[in-house]
């Protein structure tokens, strides 16, 4: 399978609109290798809607786009001419399916800029020269041409299955109706929410006593606000809502970190002092007041260690 690689086209704004991306085009066509999920106009899970890279020699595919849930989820792609049909790969795991065959994806078109959507039929195609391990792989096609009008299509992965990371959706190709060329059109969008996540981690280093944490928490987690506030610097009015989304989770997960490595001041040196009482008191002469006191400062040492843990987990919430 030939692949083809272009520099990332970055985009968002402080207002949701839509703008073309050139994609893959050739002709009256446009290709998403799903090597980034920069293509995607929406999906029902964006923050765990991911690019999987993994073992693309037993997957057959290099890059696949991955959802992990186990609610409905779909994706949907936008474009900026009528769509006529399309040619979608999708790969199944073959040992997490349950071996009872597997569950089919479904596929809704819009005519109306997305308010309604009705289910078309589609067909599969088993590809037994991509396979190469443990996937399956197949082409979904329509089984005639999408309905007049249709610019959103959406494909929703089956339902079911335990496994969250399988199936994955691997490439699509959609042929235009009349038009010479065609183009996505991608979801631009708000900031607001990452700078909220922004403000909650310089809440944390600014608020939070660093003397309750482990060296380095401070540390890290600056350096990935610095890291962010550059990134933003660069955005403007084109940056993907999906590029933000990636920011601001990433930065979620360095908060949620940081607050792991919380610990409570004294209680190592509590629990430290009455270990030392204990061996001091296993070499006490007087056996019969030694053994009484040991017990004493066990029963100590356990209360401390079980009521005052060295690190707990702190639930961030903005």
């Amino acid at each position: 399978m030939k692949r083809r690689r272009i520099a990332a086209v970055c985009l968002i704004t402080a207002f949701l609109m839509s703008v073309a991306a050139p994609g893959y085009a050739a002709g009256g066509a446009v290709t998403d290798y799903c090597e980034t999920l920069e293509y995607l106009y929406a999906a029902s899970h964006i923050e765990k809607t991911t690019i999987d890279k993994t073992n693309p020699d037993t997957v057959g595919d290099p890059s696949r786009v991955t959802i992990d849930t186990a609610e409905p989820k779909w994706i949907e792609y936008k474009l900026d001419a009528d769509a006529e049909s399309f040619r979608a790969l999708v790969s199944y795991h073959v040992h997490t399916d349950g071996f009872e065959g597997h569950r089919l994806f479904t596929v809704a078109v819009s005519s109306d800029d997305g308010d309604t959507y009705q289910e078309i039929a589609i067909e599969y195609a088993y590809q037994p020269e991509l396979k190469n391990g443990d996937w399956d792989l197949y082409y979904i096609t329509p089984t005639a041409p999408l309905p007049g009008g249709v610019r959103n299509i959406r494909f929703h992965f089956p339902e079911g299955y335990i496994t969250t990371w399988s199936p994955q959706f691997a490439e699509v190709t959609f042929t235009a109706r009349s038009a010479a060329t065609l183009s996505f059109a991608v979801l631009t969008g708000d900031v607001s929410e990452l700078l909220g996540v922004v403000e909650a981690a310089k809440r944390a280093v600014l608020e939070e006593d660093p003397t309750r944490y482990e060296p380095g928490a401070f540390e890290k987690l600056r350096a990935e606000i610095d890291k962010t506030l550059t990134a933003i610097g660069g955005f403007d009015e084109n940056t993907l809502q999906s590029v933000i989304t990636g920011l601001a989770m990433q930065l979620q997960k360095q908060i949620d970190n940081f607050f792991t490595r919380k610990h409570i001041p004294g209680d190592a040196e509590k629990l430290a002092a009455v270990i030392a009482q204990a061996e001091e008191l296993l070499t006490d002469g007087n056996t019969t007041a030694g053994d009484s006191a040991l017990t004493s400062a066990i029963a100590a040492a356990r209360v401390v260690a079980v009521s005052s843990p060295t690190r707990y987990a702190v639930n961030w919430e903005v």
